[in-house]
């Protein structure tokens, strides 16, 4: 960082924390954000939001928010772009196809006109291409940034947060680096082989190559986003792995305040929480000492999580068991599955291929194999920022799994495996996100269960192995996945400015 530092006239970092203005361009206050809070504070950085707050405080650290008083984007918009031009069927065009093991997104498709063959990835580029919002929306969103931008410090170092900026980013990159200003780009997702084959992909390369540095979440994202930056003749960024760790020092508070013996008085009494959420915690807590086998998946409504994979190996694991003549009142005395999906009741666009078509697929998916297996299988929308401190409690002595399909790091899998770190369970992830890349590259995979992303009969399987362990009674899951809870890592205060 010094070397990059020095041709914009700066000689050194002095301190630990950036001694110059820190611009942190992001789509809200919370969030991954939170992540950066000990830094921002240190720093006092200017945090740029996308809502529509007053200009202020937050975390001692000032905030002003974008222009959002000459523009109808908020008002009608935004969750069309929000999800919808930044949708996942772009940045991650892999996950739907059949290669992905979501063969559903393919019958979404079928009654479109097209002569490219279902489940191809041209098929689906033709798709996005006819039903995503116009690219003009992604540029009013955009300047709606342009007043803040010009409040950026000469000499300061910014950082761009995902893809949400990437018009701003190839716009304004050269004017800010004219200005002194090192500019650095986080990416919180994968980065599929495939990005330069479609149009939004390209524009993500590009501003990728018009930064200081771009930090990724694996060793293979970089090398997959470095050999398509030199087959378009971009230039090459310093590119640095980005180890999103957890807050270990958050989940122990959320333990100590929030248990299964005062919840309904610390955070269910609030009345603004759905039957369905109140059904899932409820029987969470109830069957943490009575219910011996439960797994929790806790992810957003999206294809690249694989969630569809993962009730459908339940479905199969379920009629396995009944099959091996277990009954339904039997079943529901071993095993519990419980989801909470960020978008399962309230989609963020119903147009918007991610948490709308796609997800009313998974809704009913859910509801056919709750209607076959009741009281087996749970499902709620996410748990609002208050009711988060929860989440702890809510891991304890359950099992996690993941599709895994293409998402980043699955933040979830690793606060699961340092909630349990001393109960005998394990996790199920997908091979195909972050946590299980760096797994494998560790020579870690033996110690957790890492099924191919997609593989509904390898995610049964990996089910079947998990109780028949854990039915040991002997402590083997945890033993195990030992040497993966050292993996897990702790969150990193000094991450925007480690470059």
């Amino acid at each position: 960082m010094v070397e990059s530092l020095s041709k914009y006239g700066q000689k050194s970092i002095v301190s630990h924390y950036a001694p110059y203005p820190f611009a942190l361009m992001e789509k809200s206050p919370g969030g991954l954000s939170s992540a950066f809070l000990h830094e921002v504070q240190n720093s006092k950085s200017v945090v740029f939001l996308t809502t529509d707050e007053v200009d202020g405080l937050w975390g001692g650290s000032q905030i002003i928010t974008a222009d959002v008083n000459n523009s109808d984007i908020w008002e009608s918009d935004l969750p069309l772009y929000w999800f919808g031009l930044g949708c996942w069927q772009w940045l991650h065009p892999n996950a739907h196809t059949d290669t992905a093991g979501d063969p559903e997104a393919v019958r979404m498709m079928i009654e479109m006109d097209s002569k490219c063959a279902p489940g191809s990835l041209e098929r689906l580029l033709q798709y996005c291409e006819a039903y995503a919002p116009s690219s003009a929306l992604s540029e009013r969103f955009n300047e709606c940034y342009n007043r803040v931008l010009d409040l950026v410090v000469p000499g300061s170092i910014m950082n761009w947060q995902d893809y949400f900026f990437i018009p701003s980013m190839l716009k304004h990159a050269d004017r800010l680096r004219s200005l002194g200003i090192f500019q650095t780009f986080h990416l919180h997702t994968t980065v599929p082989s495939s990005l330069a084959r479609s149009a939004f992909g390209r524009d993500l390369l590009k501003a990728m190559s018009v930064v200081d540095v771009v930090y990724l979440h694996t060793d293979e994202y970089i090398r997959r986003a470095e050999q398509q930056l030199v087959s378009l003749g971009c230039n090459v960024p310093v590119l640095k792995r980005f180890d999103l760790g957890i807050n270990h020092e958050g989940l122990e508070e959320g333990l100590l305040l929030a248990n299964r013996n005062n919840y309904a008085t610390t955070v269910l009494s609030c009345a603004r929480y759905s039957q369905e959420q109140r059904d899932l915690i409820d029987e969470i807590y109830r069957t943490q000492k009575t219910v011996p086998h439960r797994f929790i998946d806790i992810d957003r409504v999206d294809p690249v999580k694989g969630t569809a994979t993962v009730v459908r190996a339940i479905k199969k694991f379920l009629e396995e068991r009944s099959a091996a003549g277990e009954s339904l009142e039997e079943m529901k005395e071993k095993y519990r599955f419980f989801f909470i999906q960020d978008y399962l009741r309230k989609p963020a666009h119903p147009q918007n291929l991610q948490t709308g078509i796609y997800g009313r697929f998974l809704r009913d998916l859910f509801e056919q194999v709750m209607e076959r297996y009741p009281g087996i299988v749970f499902i709620s929308d996410a748990l609002d920022s208050e009711a988060r401190l929860l989440i702890p409690s809510l891991l304890l002595n359950a099992h996690g799994i993941t599709g895994g399909a293409q998402d980043g790091l699955n933040l979830a899998i690793m606060e699961n495996l340092y909630v349990n770190r001393g109960e005998d369970t394990t996790i199920i992830c997908g091979d195909g996100n972050g946590f299980a890349i760096h797994t494998k590259t560790l020579n870690l995979a033996p110690y957790g269960f890492f099924p191919r992303a997609g593989d509904v009969e390898a995610f049964t399987q990996a089910i079947h192995e998990a109780v028949i362990l854990q039915s040991r009674g002997d402590g083997t899951l945890l033993r195990k996945k030992a040497p993966l809870v050292n993996h897990v890592l702790r969150r990193r205060d000094s991450i925007i400015v480690d470059c």
